[in-house]
């Protein structure tokens, strides 16, 4: 997904932290989370529209 609104991209993303794990930090402790964050900043950066992909 991107430029979904108005040509910006937006998105609200929750993840479970991992059990033990603190819910802070969750987008570093998981895998999904971590690929998903660094492929829209990636793609922002490259493009200069960011894209949400499937975890």
């Amino acid at each position: 997904m991107s430029g979904n609104w108005s040509g910006t991209t937006a998105i609200t993303v929750l993840y479970a932290p991992e059990p033990g794990a603190e819910a802070h930090f969750v987008m570093f402790d998981r895998t999904d989370a971590l690929r998903q964050a660094t492929h829209f900043l990636g793609t922002a950066w490259r493009d200069g529209v960011p894209t949400v992909v499937d975890p």
